[in-house]
């Protein structure tokens, strides 16, 4: 008698696209893509727990795996990418950009290869080959995409084993980025034309991303409250909250509400939100003497501003939106040396007047 109690069927429908989670009972796993309607995904669903409940299930899973080519049955590399990237990649990630990118890149190098030779000495050849080429913080995120992959196969049963599992990253140089202070965020900000210098003004005063201010409707902004909700295209997928300063309530006013536009910034020549507006910074940080200073500079500024105002950092990284406090303090908190100094001699002095 068949023991069902670790058998799992799950179906997802995401973005259109239905997928069913199989766990066999063989302790094999697959994820079977299916008739996107709900009735027909359904319908498959039943009958794989039917299948599963009288026995028959070995033959449907024959049938269902025929479905798909022939060199995802011989276990070729490309093969079985294309189907990683079709059945995880494409459900589970808000962008395929990277992976898609990382994939393509593989595809050339073991294309043909059956993916049961990947070992550690071909990507080790790899990985030798790419250090020349780009940084190591590119090959370890290329390196993550790769053992994801082998993990994801390995359930599939296209291995028998993840041969990366305990493969080492690179050690990786911190960048230093400079630091943009307010004065030279300032400079930069009166040479923006009016339309954008309230969207970048509104940057530096959240720490929010780019998209995100770009996507900023009027139902986000609680003027009560003095809080901004970003829910669309964050990064993590998760709304935060930001507070409002008078500067940024400021940016926020200067552009007047256009009727059947949510969006707090729009062009005014197609009545919607700006694409991009990245040349109108391009173009005042070259006139204000700071060329090398990018968008990306703001975020950091302004949590580097906070901490040494004596916000925790625990609390910067929550507005910022990182899922760790390590991000924060690895990235994006840059304490000036002075200002350490001046932190600790507070304390210091703090502690001797308590003393006597």
């Amino acid at each position: 008698m068949t023991d069902h109690k670790h058998n799992r069927v799950y179906l997802t429908i995401h973005r259109g696209k239905a997928v069913l989670d199989v766990g066999w009972p063989d302790n094999l796993r697959n994820r079977i893509r299916v008739p996107a309607e709900e009735n027909r995904a359904n319908e498959m669903r039943l009958r794989v727990e039917l299948a599963i409940a009288d026995g028959t299930w070995a033959n449907l899973r024959q049938t269902l795996l025929e479905k798909k080519t022939p060199d995802l049955l011989k276990g070729s590399f490309s093969a079985v990418a294309d189907e990683y990237f079709k059945d995880w990649v494409e459900v589970r990630n808000r962008s395929v950009k990277c992976k898609r990118s990382y994939l393509s890149r593989f595809k050339q190098k073991w294309g043909l290869l059956p993916i049961r030779a990947l070992g550690v000495r071909l990507v080790d050849s790899y990985v030798a080959a790419r250090k020349g080429e780009v940084k190591s913080a590119t090959v370890n995120r290329e390196l993550a995409c790769l053992k994801h992959l082998l993990a994801w196969a390995t359930k599939r049963g296209f291995l028998l084993a993840n041969p990366l599992i305990g493969y080492e990253k690179l050690k990786e140089e911190l960048y230093a980025r400079e630091r943009a202070t307010a004065e030279m965020i300032e400079a930069v900000l009166s040479k923006l034309p009016p339309l954008f210098e309230p969207v970048y003004t509104l940057i530096w005063q959240t720490a929010a991303r780019r998209g995100e201010v770009l996507d900023l409707q009027h139902p986000q902004v609680d003027r009560k409250n003095r809080i901004i909700e970003f829910t669309r295209r964050t990064k993590s997928g998760k709304s935060r909250l930001v507070m409002i300063t008078d500067r940024a309530m400021e940016a926020i006013n200067a552009i007047p509400p256009l009727p059947g536009c949510p969006y707090v910034f729009y062009n005014p020549e197609t009545g919607t939100r700006w694409t991009d507006c990245r040349k109108p910074w391009d173009m005042a940080r070259k006139a204000a003497g700071y060329p090398w200073m990018t968008p990306k500079h703001l975020r950091p500024a302004f949590a580097t501003d906070l901490s040494e105002m004596g916000l925790e950092t625990h609390f910067v990284s929550e507005l910022l939106g990182h899922s760790s406090v390590a991000v924060t303090e690895k990235f994006y908190i840059k304490r000036r040396q002075v200002e350490a100094c001046r932190q600790a001699l507070r304390v210091i002095e703090g502690g001797k007047r308590q003393a006597s």
